[in-house]
């Protein structure tokens, strides 16, 4: 039996106004959270709670359309759960190893799969936001890439670190323009 037109309407609705309350409430902790330090940019416990939430449920996905087949069960619905339950765990990886420091040498970063990297500030040969991925992407004149993500806590020390100590060219408008905003308290809306 087809559900009538109005049922998707109301199902979608409701699918909406709950994403939006769980992205405005975690935007809210993430800017009320404070930083582990000066110059510590790490992630937000949302990250972690996202991360323990996304493996219980599609992970508990998983194993109840095993445990309890029916005609929808396919090793594609599976492994489509078992796959939101590993990116689940990147978001908790990133959580607890993902770390970026500012000081006036330069910004030391431990990156989630590609390890510890430090870029002096002298060496920065750009810095970009990527406006939809969200992060500030920094460049060396030696190749290394460090990106920071807009989700951090503590971005408006490293805006202010940015700011005093990158060369004038290597930033473009854009960008300068974010990190100006960061540093007065207006950073930007990773969850838009």
């Amino acid at each position: 039996m087809e559900r009538p037109w109005w049922m998707h309407v109301v199902q979608w609705t409701i699918f909406l106004i709950v994403t939006g309350l769980l992205a405005h409430w975690s935007y809210r902790i993430q800017r009320t959270q404070k930083p582990t330090g000066v110059g510590q940019l790490n992630h937000s416990v949302v990250m972690l709670i996202l991360g323990v939430v996304g493996i219980l449920f599609f992970g508990g996905l998983a194993l109840f359309s095993n445990l309890y087949p029916n005609e929808t069960v396919t090793w594609y619905t599976t492994s489509g759960f078992l796959l939101f339950c590993v990116l689940s765990g990147a978001l908790i990886l990133g959580y607890f190893r993902e770390k970026h420091q500012v000081t006036d040498d330069g910004i030391r970063s431990v990156r989630t799969f590609l390890g510890p990297c430090f870029i002096p500030w002298e060496d920065v040969e750009s810095i970009r936001y990527a406006e939809r991925l969200k992060w500030f992407k920094i460049r060396s004149t030696a190749g290394e890439v460090t990106r920071v993500s807009a989700v951090l806590v503590g971005l408006s020390d490293f805006a202010a670190f940015a700011l005093r100590h990158v060369p004038s060219g290597a930033v473009d408008k854009e960008t300068l323009s974010i990190l100006e905003d960061t540093v007065n308290g207006t950073a930007p809306n990773p969850w838009l």
